[in-house]
């Protein structure tokens, strides 16, 4: 193996019209070590690899200690099934900055000039703000384990146990719910009884206007973030009103600070932060909890834990509250699956450190990459999504769609805005090297 050609590794293990179209490009000294070095890790059975498969982040395999997402990946993609002892080992992280050279030239090949490397590319999603890395190998064995126990009812207490540990807090400040979406309708729902109105800086997340609208009579959508103060927000203060917020904000990536929050809760009979994308910032306003009652947090397992599919979330708040709250849910909401998946998952820190240093990397990357762009500006952000405005966004949305490339239109639906905006989330290094690419071609032209 260590005297194979890059050629002769190409011929060998991909798709006949795949190795044709790779042939220019294995010849090339630019990045035909960095192919091979990929190629050679691969067990040695490997074949009839399909470009748009290798090239997947879903294909490059990640770290892995039990090598489960390599074994689900290739068996997902039709490849034949390998012995679990050729793939039990650990592919190293890092390897993703080694192919970015790479990624960028096939990349501006397939957008610029399709017809010099025919190939397709599956659909790039960046509309939704989900975690391109995938779960925790660690959560995603304690998901399969708990298919044994279908039979039973999920045990809550440990669960929250460990939730708490992990938060500095009891178990009682702390109610799983089955995602922060629906999280936020019962605490809503339960709000209604006590409170009048909610008031929502705006442009905000928009499922926090339609649940509001179903709870309560009045909701009061303030023009606000984008960098502009919060004095129209605190005109509307009152102890009948209550202050429904992300932080960071969906979609702008703004923070609400802990001056800001304290004075909110002494104005606002009760403040409800939205820390879906805490992981992304880093701090929490849950310490405020030891000396405001009135102060409730949302989180969830769908964003930086890449546990979307099995909607597992929790609100933070007193003993007193959430126990009243707890009476609008059922017993068990959040399935055994989900609860196993999620305890596993907070327990494997490394791979959420993993995640969101790669997520923060491509961040970076994504905001120069874009500000250096005309007719583009792109607003700083602490999550894993940027807010874009360009020029007829949705015209250009359009287009990149025509690409498969997906991201998410912001309109003035969202509330505090007068025209749209493209959100886009923070993908791969290969989702947002093909996304950048694209945009630049879309503008172009």
């Amino acid at each position: 193996m260590p005297g194979t050609s890059v050629v002769e590794l190409v011929a060998t293990r991909f798709m006949p019209e795949d190795a044709r179209a790779l042939a220019t490009f294995a010849s090339d000294p630019g990045w035909s070590d960095i192919l091979k070095t990929i190629l050679i890790k691969f067990p040695p059975g490997l074949t009839g690899i399909r470009v748009k498969t290798f090239f997947s982040e879903s294909y490059v395999p990640t770290v892995s200690e039990w090598g489960l997402r390599p074994i689900m990946s290739l068996t997902a993609c039709g490849i034949s099934i390998l012995p679990l002892s050729s793939i039990l080992r650990t592919y190293v992280f890092g390897i993703f900055g080694r192919i970015n050279k790479m990624w960028e030239r096939l990349i501006n090949m397939w957008v610029l000039n399709k017809n010099r490397f025919p190939m397709s590319f599956p659909l790039i999603r960046l509309d939704t703000n989900e975690n391109p890395y995938g779960a925790s190998p660690k959560a995603i064995l304690a998901y399969l384990r708990c298919a044994g126990r279908l039979n039973r009812y999920p045990d809550y207490e440990e669960y929250k146990s460990v939730l708490a540990s992990r938060l500095g807090l009891a178990p009682e400040n702390i109610l799983p719910v089955p995602g922060s979406d629906r999280g936020l309708q019962v605490l809503l729902q339960y709000l209604s009884k006590n409170y009048e109105r909610v008031v929502i800086p705006s442009p905000s997340f928009l499922m926090y206007t339609r649940f509001s609208r179903l709870c309560f009579k009045k909701v009061e959508r303030v023009a606000c973030w984008l960098g502009r103060d919060w004095d129209s927000v605190l005109s509307l203060s009152g102890r009948d009103a209550v202050l429904l917020a992300g932080s960071p904000n969906n979609p702008t990536g703004e923070v609400v600070g802990e001056s800001l929050v304290k004075r909110l809760l002494q104005e606002f009979g009760m403040v409800v932060l939205d820390e879906a994308y805490y992981e992304y910032y880093g701090v929490s306003m849950a310490t405020m909890l030891k000396d405001f009652e009135n102060l409730v947090l949302v989180r969830t397992f769908s964003k930086a834990y890449g546990l979307a599919s099995l909607r597992s979330g929790y609100l933070i708040g007193s003993r007193r509250i959430l126990k009243e709250v707890a009476e609008y849910t059922g017993p068990f909401d959040v399935p055994a699956p989900a609860v196993e998946a999620s305890k596993a998952a907070l327990q494997d820190e490394e791979w959420l450190r993993m995640v969101v240093d790669a997520t923060l990397s491509n961040r970076i990357w994504m905001l120069r990459e874009l500000n250096s762009m005309e007719e583009v500006e792109a607003y700083d952000s602490n999550a894993n999504y940027i807010l874009v405005r360009v020029r007829d966004a949705k015209s250009v949305f359009e287009k990149l769609l025509e690409k498969r490339i997906v991201v998410r239109l912001v309109t003035p639906e969202w509330g505090g805005i007068g025209e749209s905006f493209l959100r886009v989330t923070v993908g791969s290094w290969r989702e947002v090297s093909l996304f950048a690419c694209a945009l630049k071609s879309v503008l172009q032209n």
